[in-house]
């Protein structure tokens, strides 16, 4: 379901031309490559692309698309894992830096970024700035969608000090109910208010 939901979050050319631009011809190592949203893009640029998950799931996903196959991947954390090679961009996009859940396993991820760089090498992270503003006492409950059969709701839990956010996105079908659950370690200094 990840593609469902994530697939046409931002114009894909854009971005691939952005980091090409950055890897001044050498290759690509992605951390939490997924479903290879970023790293197919770059491919059919003619960008050498390696990515690294920890979700084989998610790599079967990427290798069902066409193209998908052609990239190598390895399948383990990306905090500690080697991968052969020097690359001159390594790539952590999206949301795949706030599941690592304490700042010590973002650290480590930092540092194992710079083990794969070659000299003059650049480390991208794409973040978000966590919107405290929508939560209130904590809690905060959005919904998607309303369709006559599908209520698509996401509830999260915010604790401001540990700067963990809990969510469940919940899909209500006639069927029955899915749960999607993620905890993320937002990042910044905890809001006073």
């Amino acid at each position: 379901m990840y593609d469902d939901f994530f697939e046409q979050r931002e114009n894909l050319d854009i971005v691939s031309r952005s980091l090409q631009e950055l890897t001044r011809g050498g290759a690509v190592l992605e951390f939490g490559i997924g479903t290879g949203r970023i790293a197919l893009a770059l491919a059919h640029d003619g960008v050498a692309v390696h990515g690294v998950d920890a979700s084989e799931s998610m790599l079967e996903g990427l290798r069902a698309k066409p193209g998908g196959a052609e990239i190598p991947t390895t399948v383990g954390d990306f905090t500690t894992l080697k991968v052969d090679g020097e690359f001159s961009l390594v790539l952590i996009a999206f949301s795949a830096m706030f599941l690592l859940d304490s700042q010590e396993t973002q650290v480590r991820c930092f540092e194992n970024a710079a083990r794969h760089l070659a000299p003059g090498g650049v480390f991208v992270v794409e973040a978000f700035v966590p919107d405290h503003s929508r939560w209130t006492r904590g809690q905060n409950t959005t919904v998607y969608g309303i369709e006559a059969d599908l209520v698509d709701l996401q509830v999260g839990l915010h604790d401001r000090f540990e700067q963990v956010i809990v969510y469940q996105h919940v899909l209500i079908r006639e069927s029955g109910i899915r749960l999607l659950p993620s905890r993320l370690r937002s990042h910044g200094r905890p809001s006073s208010t």
